[in-house]
């Protein structure tokens, strides 16, 4: 959650449809790190199948990179959701999304709650 942005609760625990896309991206699924996830793991598969199948030969470059799989992993999966992020970025302002009534759209079109639970107001 970006700091200083509210939550808009009715989006939050509305089930995804046309009208809900702050929380929901592309049917319930974001693509972004499905891509991102599939860049982490795919340089990894070489060295994890030398490991399962020691008859197969792959690069002692493949098997080294493997040895600290975890964090390569980690490294090139958040850095390819952050790249897909600046090329294929997706709307982060829930204002265009608040709609209907009550407290919940009322409250967070007038205020926000920080981190310290302090009330800030938008409007002014």
């Amino acid at each position: 959650m970006r700091r200083g942005a509210g939550l808009n609760i009715h989006s939050l625990y509305t089930p995804g449809h046309a009208h809900n896309k702050l929380y929901w991206y592309t049917a319930g699924v974001n693509p972004r790190a499905i891509i991102a996830l599939l860049a982490g793991i795919v340089p990894l598969l070489p060295g994890l199948a030398e490991s399962i199948d020691g008859s197969l030969t792959v690069g002692r470059g493949a098997l080294e990179f493997y040895t600290l799989s975890w964090l390569d992993g980690l490294v090139i999966t958040g850095l390819a959701y952050y790249l897909l992020f600046l090329v294929w970025p997706f709307e982060t302002d829930p204002r265009g999304y608040f709609s209907g009534e009550g407290e919940d759209v009322e409250a967070a079109e007038s205020e926000t709650v920080t981190e310290e639970g302090e009330a800030k107001s938008k409007i002014g």
